[in-house]
């Protein structure tokens, strides 16, 4: 089985790391809250490139999907349970609301992405891509085993992309559609033989990625510009590129599993990964490792607790989920200074502890 972990650091990373990492944090947190009247919990789920948040808040009515813009949180409108998954550079937002996916351009009015024929009324919208296409999953016919069906919306109709066992005499035929990028490639998971595998669709065509070595699982989160995909793979954090499958090296003292949810175009992945005392998120850069953002927080958020992270964006600003005091919020967190200058001090705190990791006795 293929291991990512990171590529040798330079004394001057560790120099920088042990001047700087208690003087200033790495990220800033900022507590986006939650709607009035709710019971005070909330989470964000994606991030556009101008800092627009998305995902869910709890009003008196139950979860309503929410935006965050400009310091305010906003009610997105829909009727009973609602959430967002995701929005675009031009702040187009796709999720759902009830049984049905939607697309809400900005400014605009909502769509409702319709569900497929002959199959139950349902559908969910997870992603939209920069021209508007919307992916997700919808109750397919009898014919498909009337389970969910990986689905595109584009120009108004709803595609299904097909499963990974389509034409098989038995193993299921469930797909999902996680994310799409700009060039519309898809990836998610589906039915296959031997087990759930992650796929990816490109012009037509439904392709297994396959599993790591040891696994007969996986599921791909999360596609970038450059094609790089990430998810996991049985209870691995996994990254594909050019075509091959590579685990993610999990931080010390690491309990259970872990997950890749998203990337940025810089290759930075973040995550979900299981230690001592929870689940908390993660950071994984190709010349880091895979850092607790936790531990990139500055003393002033002592208390604080990153417990999940879903989307990174191009200036490296994540939206996560944090809880302080036992209250879980949606949080953004932001770089602090500019990703580039701190680099180093990231891949510093992934060097003590590869060394810790080394020391530990047997």
């Amino acid at each position: 089985m293929q291991v990512i972990r990171h590529a040798a650091i330079s004394g001057l990373a560790l120099a920088l790391f042990a001047g700087s990492a208690n003087a200033a944090s790495l990220y800033t947190l900022v507590d986006l809250g939650d709607l009035a009247g709710g019971s005070d919990s909330s989470a964000a789920l994606s991030i556009n490139d101008a800092g627009t948040v998305v995902g869910w808040g709890r009003s008196a009515a139950g979860q309503r999907a929410v935006m965050w813009k400009d310091g305010q949180i906003l009610d997105l409108g829909f009727t009973g349970t609602s959430i967002a998954n995701a929005i675009n550079a031009s702040g187009t937002v796709a999720g759902s609301f009830g049984s049905a996916g939607f697309s809400l351009p900005a400014g605009g009015s909502s769509t409702s992405i319709g569900d497929l024929p002959g199959g139950a009324v349902f559908s969910t919208a997870t992603a939209v891509n920069g021209q508007g296409v919307v992916v997700g999953y919808s109750t397919g016919s009898a014919g498909t085993g009337a389970t969910s069906r990986a689905v595109m919306w584009k120009d108004g109709v709803l595609t299904d992309l097909g499963s990974l066992n389509d034409g098989a005499a038995s193993g299921g035929f469930a797909s999902y559609a996680n994310d799409i990028n700009a060039a519309g490639t898809i990836v998610g998971y589906s039915s296959a033989s031997g087990g759930q595998h992650a796929f990816v669709w490109q012009n037509g065509v439904m392709s297994d990625l396959g599993v790591l070595d040891g696994t007969t699982t996986s599921r791909a989160n999360a596609i970038n510009a450059s094609g790089t995909i990430v998810g996991a793979s049985g209870s691995f954090a996994a990254i594909w590129q050019d075509g091959q499958i590579s685990q993610i090296a999990s931080v010390a003292g690491a309990t259970g599993a872990a997950t890749a949810y998203d990337i940025n175009d810089a290759g930075w992945v973040v995550g979900q990964v299981r230690v001592e005392g929870g689940n908390q998120a993660f950071l994984w850069r190709a010349d880091s490792g895979m850092v607790l953002l936790s531990t990139l927080l500055g003393e002033e958020y002592a208390g604080w607790t990153v417990t999940d992270a879903r989307s990174i964006n191009n200036q490296g600003w994540i939206a996560a989920t944090a809880s302080f005091n036992g209250v879980s919020h949606a949080v953004l967190l932001q770089a602090v200074p500019e990703p580039e200058s701190w680099a180093l001090l990231v891949a510093g705190i992934a060097v003590i502890g590869a060394f810790a990791r080394r020391r530990l006795p047997a």
